[in-house]
């Protein structure tokens, strides 16, 4: 079995290729196998006096109100630095298997609960497997964004605004220190770019309607790009400052092993570093 990373928020973890994105919260994660959940996780900051009792109370009274059984267990793969409570409970037509992960470092306590039909060596596998990789922080201090093909780690400081994923096309919006962050991700380029070129694509849906794109040549990549600079005169600038008018800086490339388009748009109120704006071009990039 093929098992790959995903990453959102402060959490990462391995599952299974053919699972796929169910639902996606800022702080918790669905996942399914053939139209069936299959894996659910979530987490939170917790105070000083954390217990395991509490969540595991819920639990119990959980179960209890679905007339199932509920039995506490050792689960295996405990991460380094990470308490670690398992249990599981049976009903009739399904059994789940848990694990309660609790960091003192950062002080997160998470729940990882994975669902199927009965008890088996795989579902025990399973677990193990996902607890064993869970982790909730990263210890450069940023974060990692990776669902999907497409995968992004960023300053800490740029925090998810919105997620939109649909047929072909994705978008996270991140709200950043004085600025807007948008990656974005088209596939299947091969179609796409047989009715636009790039440069036309990145005009009317990389948002950069009334900019001059430019091919950048920064690596073999098909690559273009816009960067929106201040206004010369005083006069203009004191009436984008007087709008708050933000200036856009945006590229787009085209992954054409992956056949897919990749772009990052930013916009600011200031004008952006270059070292800056390459580092945050840099971190969004395609995945296996």
């Amino acid at each position: 079995m093929v098992w790959r990373q995903v990453a959102w928020e402060e959490v990462s973890f391995e599952i299974p290729d053919g699972w796929s994105p169910a639902r996606i919260g800022s702080r918790e994660l669905v996942f399914e196998d053939g139209g069936e959940g299959i894996l659910e996780v979530g987490w939170k900051k917790a105070g000083e006096g954390f217990s395991f009792a509490r969540p595991l109370g819920d639990l119990r009274g959980q179960a209890a109100r679905r007339g199932a059984l509920f039995l506490e267990r050792p689960v295996s793969g405990t991460p380094a630095g990470f308490e670690t409570r398992g249990f599981e409970w049976r009903e009739r037509d399904r059994h789940t298997l848990g694990a309660l992960v609790f960091c003192r470092r950062c002080r997160t306590a998470s729940l990882l609960q994975l669902t199927g039909p009965r008890a088996s060596p795989a579902a025990e596998e399973g677990i193990a497997r996902v607890v064993s990789s869970f982790r909730d922080h990263r210890e450069d201090g940023r974060r990692a964004w990776r669902l999907f093909d497409a995968e992004a780690v960023l300053p800490a400081g740029y925090r998810l605004r919105r997620s939109r994923f649909e047929t072909g096309r994705f978008e996270l919006e991140f709200d950043g220190p004085g600025t807007k962050l948008f990656l974005l991700r088209w596939a299947p380029a091969a179609v796409l770019l047989t009715e636009h070129s790039l440069e036309d694509f990145a005009r009317r849906f990389g948002g950069g309607e009334g900019l001059a794109f430019h091919p950048f040549r920064g690596d073999d990549r098909d690559v273009v790009q816009a960067l929106e600079r201040p206004a010369a005169s005083g006069v203009a600038r004191v009436l984008a400052r007087l709008q708050r008018r933000r200036l856009r800086s945006i590229r787009l490339w085209h992954d054409a092993l992956r056949n897919r388009i990749l772009g990052v748009r930013l916009e600011s109120r200031r004008d952006l570093s270059s070292t800056e704006w390459e580092e945050l071009c840099r971190a969004w990039r395609s995945c296996e």
